[in-house]
């Protein structure tokens, strides 16, 4: 029963992929046709030819309310294509009949109306105005709309042929397959056509009203949207300052880890520069530089460089314990923590990303000297890490940042977001699963380091750890603090031989401290974990730390 149950439940999940891809490409189909068959209807239907272009004008202005204002380009290049293809027939068909008549009594005049030709000029501002308000980089990558823009226009002509035409049905149909975007015009064309009495109206009104529905559908997911902007730029920023740091490092290809102590010291010293450039910029606040030409390449760059920053910092933090500094250790391996926090404040995912790294190395670092630290030490250390915890942005902040720096560097993958969002609003991007789990740990691991630090004081003052972290209130924590993959505090159990300290994980399952595979996706099962294990007998021997890639185990005095 429970194997056939998963198998249904696996068949549920298949089928319900497979209707939010045929929605997502309906709607893609639904929203060009809409366009092109509005665009026929302004050349074949009714009414002042003003009036008409201007309500088909309007359809694709509508975009620029939301967050894929590039849009508006396509569909201006869709309806364009449509109007010239049809209004050149037209003059075409004017010429025949004028030339047939020209001898005729009722021959036309030539001649043209200066109230049209002034209402021509009210559509062609509308146009230029709608251009104008496309984002400045439209202007570098324009044939992106344009182009498939215009292959939708054909496909619209091509619909119109289908609907029309009086040649073989089986030549139809095999048209129909090669165009096939323009399948959904086709057929409503032809409905339309055929549509005969009340009846047939009212269906023709509903199958339009339908195919509407989709478009409206995205419409709305992307107005919502309308409102994400860069955050307004820091009068005095420590970011500029981080990546004039970057910029300096001397040799930013060397393998520092696997340096020789020699050639190591000799490297830090040539680093004394970037690392002063770091220290200033972190003294003040730092926002990441956003701007509207920004792309991955640029952002990588700048992500190298603030992970070699990061190496470098916890490589002059190893070198000061090997020559007994271990308080220039500690501010060291705080500066790699503060650097990852700050490069991340008013960031995207990539800038999470290295952040991310950077942490990581900096509290890994501090785990391992934890139990050299007197009361004082680790009181002050664990108020600075509360603080940068206290300080980081909400998650939701960086995915609004992604989004729209999404949009504007690669907007046809983000249209598909946005049609994923529209047809599955519970379905969470890859992105967002990213950024939240990353988001997660980090707070996590700070939190978790906070309390490890609260718990050796309170071993330098009982010789003993507590039944619950609750006895660490008030003296050596304000409150305990919280797991951020949970709505209840950090785990902790006393051992015999020590405690377990640990978060949940963004699996949200309590695996009861078992340590979670090191970068598993999408989503790592098990626990983050910090260990401490009491050795046979007391020794001044410092203590020896075993880090793994998500958790570390350590030996106490």
């Amino acid at each position: 029963m429970g194997t056939r149950g998963r198998q249904k439940a696996m068949s549920f999940d298949q089928w319900r992929i497979a209707l939010v891809v045929a929605a997502v490409i309906l709607a893609v189909i639904a929203t060009y046709s809409l366009a092109g068959l509005v665009a026929v209807w302004s050349v074949r239907g009714r009414g002042h030819w003003f009036w008409k272009t201007a309500a088909v004008l309007t359809f694709p202005a509508l975009w620029l309310f939301t967050s894929d204002p590039r849009l508006c380009l396509f569909l201006l290049s869709e309806i364009a294509v449509v109007l010239m293809w049809f209004w050149t027939l037209e003059g075409r068909s004017d010429r025949t009949t004028s030339a047939s008549t020209a001898d005729g009594p009722d021959a036309p005049r030539g001649g043209y109306s200066l109230a049209s030709l002034l209402l021509a000029f009210v559509l062609l501002s509308g146009v230029l105005a709608m251009l104008a308000r496309l984002p400045p980089e439209v202007r570098w990558d324009w044939y992106q709309d344009v182009v498939p823009g215009g292959m939708m226009g054909a496909a619209t002509i091509v619909a119109v042929w289908i609907a029309e035409s009086k040649r073989s049905a089986w030549l139809r149909a095999l048209v129909l397959v090669i165009a096939f975007p323009a399948f959904l015009m086709g057929a409503w064309l032809w409905l339309a056509r055929s549509a005969r009495g009340p009846f047939g109206r009212a269906t023709a009104v509903a199958a339009l009203v339908l195919i509407a529905v989709l478009p409206a559908r995205v419409y709305y997911i992307a107005f919502k949207d309308r409102s994400l902007a860069y955050p307004p730029p820091l009068a005095n920023n420590g970011y500029v300052d981080l990546l004039r740091a970057g910029a300096a490092i001397d040799n930013l290809a060397a393998n520092i880890d696997t340096l020789p102590p020699d050639e190591l010291r000799a490297y830090l010293s040539k680093q004394q520069t970037a690392l002063e450039l770091v220290r200033s910029g972190l003294a003040i606040p730092c926002q990441a530089v956003l701007h509207e030409g920004m792309n991955d390449k640029a952002l990588w760059a700048e992500g190298n460089q603030f992970e070699k920053l990061s190496q470098v910092l916890a490589a002059q933090a190893r070198q000061e314990l090997q020559d007994g500094h271990v308080e220039a250790a500690v501010e060291n391996y705080l500066a790699d923590i503060e650097l990852g926090a700050a490069m991340t404040h008013g960031g995207v995912m990539m800038h999470d990303g290295f952040g991310f790294v950077s942490e990581r190395l900096g509290i890994e670092g501090l785990q391992q000297i934890v139990s050299r630290l007197d009361d004082d030490a680790c009181r002050k250390l664990e108020e600075r890490l509360l603080e940068i915890d206290a300080d980081r942005e909400p998650t939701e902040a960086s995915r609004a940042r992604e989004r729209l720096y999404f949009s504007r560097s690669y907007p046809w993958k983000h249209r598909i977001h946005i049609l994923t969002r529209a047809f599955a609003p519970n379905e969470a991007q890859t992105d967002d699963i990213l950024m939240v789990a990353a988001g997660g740990e980090k707070r996590a691991r700070v939190r978790l380091l906070a309390c490890h630090l609260a718990l050796r004081r309170f071993w330098l003052s009982t010789n003993g750890y507590p039944q619950t972290l609750d006895e660490l209130v008030p003296r050596y924590l304000a409150s305990v603090p919280l797991d951020p993959f949970a709505d209840h505090v950090l785990m902790y159990k006393k051992l015999p031989t020590g405690y377990l300290l640990y978060s949940i994980g963004d699996d949200r399952v309590d695996d009861s401290g078992t340590p979670s595979a090191p970068f598993a996706l999408p989503v790592p099962k098990g626990d983050i974990v910090v260990a401490v294990v009491l050795p046979a007998a007391k020794t001044d021997v410092p203590n020896e730390i075993e880090t793994g890639a998500s958790n570390a185990t350590e030996n106490v005095p």
